[in-house]
C-alpha cells in the first residue's frame, strides 16, 4: 500500500540513526517549499525562525522535530558533552556561514572577531584557526579574553578600555585586517 511504502521512505532516511544514539538538534525551522528553502538556503525563508523562538520549543526534556533537525553525535566524540552538543547547530554554522560561505576566508588572511566570549565569537575564533588565519578578538573583561586566547586568538583586545580601530591598526602595522566577523550590532559599526 500507499502507507507502507512511505513508512519504508522514513525507515531508509533515519536509518542511520540507532535507538539510544545521542544526537544534537539543528533548532532552525523553515517552510522547506519556497524557493529559498529548495535551492538550499533555508535561513532566507520567510518562516525561518528557531525553536524557542517564534516557534514553541526548545527548554523541554522531549520533544518531537522533523528528522532534518536531527544530526547525529559520532561514536567517537563521547567526549563531546551536551552543551557542546547544543552549540554546534547554532553557533558554529553561523559563523561557519560568515567566515567560509559569505567572506571566503583562507589560510594567511587576519580576521578580527568582535565578542570573544559569545558562541559565535568562540566558534569564529575556533574555525578562523582551522584556516591557519591570524585572529583578533574583542572582550569586555579579562576572563573573556582570556578564554579567547585559550581558543586559539593570536591577539587580544579589551574593548572598554582600549579602542578597536587603533589596536587593531597596531597589531597589523596599519595593514587592518581581511574580515571582520561583527554579530553584535549597530553599535560596533563604526569600529569595525
Amino acid at each position: 500500500s500507499d502507507v507502507a511504502g512511505e513508512i519504508a521512505e522514513v525507515g531508509e532516511y533515519i536509518s542511520d540513526l540507532k535507538v539510544a544514539q545521542r544526537v544534537m538538534l539543528a533548532p532552525m525551522t523553515f517552510c522547506g517549499q519556497c524557493a529559498a528553502c529548495v535551492s538550499g538556503e533555508q535561513n532566507l525563508c520567510p518562516q525561518f525562525s528557531a525553536l524557542g523562538n517564534a516557534v514553541d520549543g526548545g527548554n523541554v526534556e522531549l520533544m518531537a522535530v522533523p528528522r532534518i533537525n536531527v544530526l547525529p553525535i559520532p561514536e567517537e566524540r563521547k567526549d563531546l558533552t551536551w552543551e557542546q552538543a547544543a552549540s554546534v547547530p547554532l553557533v558554529f554554522l553561523t559563523a561557519w556561514h560568515m567566515l567560509v560561505g559569505r567572506c571566503g576566508i583562507k589560510p594567511g588572511d587576519t580576521v578580527l572577531v568582535l565578542g570573544a566570549g559569545s558562541g559565535v565569537g568562540s566558534a569564529a575564533i575556533q574555525i578562523a584557526k582551522f584556516f591557519n588565519a591570524t585572529v583578533i578578538t574583542t572582550a569586555g573583561d579579562e576572563k573573556k579574553l582570556a578564554k579567547g586566547r585559550e581558543l586559539g586568538a593570536d591577539f587580544t583586545i579589551n574593548h572598554y578600555q582600549q579602542r578597536i580601530s587603533e589596536e587593531v591598526r597596531k597589531i597589523t602595522n596599519k595593514r587592518g585586517v581581511d574580515i571582520v566577523l561583527e554579530h553584535a550590532g549597530e553599535k560596533t559599526w563604526q569600529e569595525s
